[in-house]
Formats: structure tokens, sequence, C-alpha cells
């Protein structure tokens, strides 16, 4: 990618991002999202902060953009997403990349990094999370006392993402499986640090195409399993009003359902140790 000097002024912030949507449009034909544009800035300016010009944030310098006729915001969509001022939106049923759902960080956490310590444990009734000692476990590596309600979250082998490296990079023209870092000690870090240093295009595509294929190894384990879904993936989505989508859980209620299920399994002697205000106690006991 082409140094260029750090912007001094936001007109200098606009007319780059103006450029970088446009030649993303050119390249890709898609709309450029606040976090790549984000990240895209980064890149090529380090240390440059918004402050710098004025901003305060990225959305104010699209909006100065907006009005400089360099780009247009697309306001179907609840995120950040612009597309070059003189591009009308595509009505010819291209099909665009769909948002994938997003894990749970630290289920997340659990099945991609090969440091993590031990496989983590999902209640499949109630969504709770547990990393539970060796000794623990009864021989069919179920938790002790867990009557078959939790179930083993395994980490996606080295091996397996290792291929999943050699196909992606098999399909990016000019990049070659030879040169990655793919036996370094942090190879999962070294990996898009490499692709990162040739294009920052080609780390956001390897986030995207990684990203797909932990969602399917957890959507199979989850059918597998009869986990929920809703258990491994972070949020609800939100219709256009605002509020949840039908069926959906929010987070305040994964949360009760998941402390009132380790209340449950609390002996005596532990529950006499929990702070509860006692309002939430008396409403519960009748007066005589």
């Amino acid at each position: 990618m082409e140094t260029l000097p750090p912007p001094s002024t936001a007109d200098d912030l606009v007319d780059f991002i103006g450029k970088f949507v446009r030649d993303n449009h050119a390249r890709t034909g898609r709309n450029t999202d606040g976090a790549y544009l984000a990240k895209a800035i980064h890149f090529q300016f380090p240390g440059f902060r918004l402050q710098n010009v004025g901003v305060s944030r990225l959305a104010d310098a699209v909006s100065l953009a907006e009005q400089k006729g360099l780009v247009v915001r697309n306001r179907a969509v609840q995120h950040l997403e612009v597309r070059p001022a003189d591009q009308m939106p595509s009505n010819d049923g291209q099909v665009r990349p769909r948002r994938l759902p997003r894990v749970r960080p630290e289920i997340w956490k659990a099945v991609v990094f090969v440091s993590h310590k031990g496989p983590l444990r999902v209640n499949r009734i109630t969504g709770f999370l547990s990393s539970v000692p060796q000794e623990n476990e009864s021989e069919d590596g179920e938790t002790a006392g867990s009557q078959g309600d939790w179930v083993k979250l395994e980490p996606i082998a080295t091996d397996t993402q290792k291929k999943w490296m050699y196909s992606f990079v098999s399909g990016q023209p000019g990049l070659a499986i030879e040169d990655a870092p793919t036996d370094e000690e942090r190879w999962w870090e070294a990996f898009s640090r490499w692709l990162r240093e040739r294009s920052l295009e080609a780390e956001f595509a390897w986030r995207r195409y990684r990203t797909q294929r932990v969602v399917e190894y957890l959507q199979d384990w989850a059918q597998q399993h009869n986990v929920p879904l809703r258990y491994v993936f972070a949020g609800t989505r939100t219709s256009a009003a605002g509020g949840p989508t039908e069926g959906s859980e929010t987070d305040e209620e994964a949360t009760r359902k998941a402390l009132l299920a380790a209340i449950s399994e609390m002996p005596l002697e532990q529950l006499e140790q929990l702070a509860i205000p006692a309002r939430y106690v008396l409403r519960h006991f009748t007066v005589r």
C-alpha cells in the first residue's frame, strides 16, 4: 500500500475516506463497513487519532465525507456502512455476503485459541459455561452431578485450523503457503500479521473465512449435542423498531437463567454466603 503522510486537517481525512471507499468498491463491488474503514485508517496512518484533526468519532468523519459528496451512508443497516456517492445501490439481485453470527467470546477463546487451558463445558438447559477440573469429571466426561445437562466443547484441532490456512491461501493470488509462518510458536497470530503486511484486504478476508469455519463447527456441535444456538452465539438481533427479534433471548434473561441454575446447584452453606438485598427475600414470605 502506498505510504501517505497522516492527515493534517479534517478535509485530508475526508478525502482519504472518499478514495478508500471508492477503491474498495471498484475492487470488490461491496460497500465499506465502519470496522474495515477504521482499520484501514489505522493501517495507513499508524499512531493517527481522529482528534488530531478535530473529529471525535469515525461516524462524524463519514458525515463530513457525505456532506462533501464523496460517500453515501447506507441507512438501511444499523452499523456504519458507506458506498461511493456516484455508485447507486444495486438492485440487480447481487448476493452480498451474509452477516455471520457473533460467537460468544468465552466460546471463541475455548475453541480457537490453542493455548486455552482445558475444554469448556456448556449446560444445554441454561447456557451456563464452566471450566471444571479433570478430577471433578466422571469416566464418561460428564461433570459430576450434572445429570447429563453439561456437554464438553472440545477445541478445534491445530491441524484443522492449519488446513483452513492452506485452503485460504490457495485461493489468494500472489500468496504462497510456503511463505506463511505456519510453524512459528504462535502461528495463529503470526499468520494474521503476515497477511496484514501484504494487504489489509487479505487479513480481513482471512478473518471472515476463519469465522465462517468456526461458525460451521459450532453449529454442527450444537446440533449433535442438542444445545440451543442462542447459548453459542452472542447478543440478539434487533428489529427495525429496536426491540429483540421474535424468539430471541436477551443477555439479561440469559444471565438470570444462568444464575438461577448455579444457585440451584449450591449447597446451603454456600447459599448463606450470598449477598442478596433483603427486599428480594422478604417479598417471598407472607406476613402472619
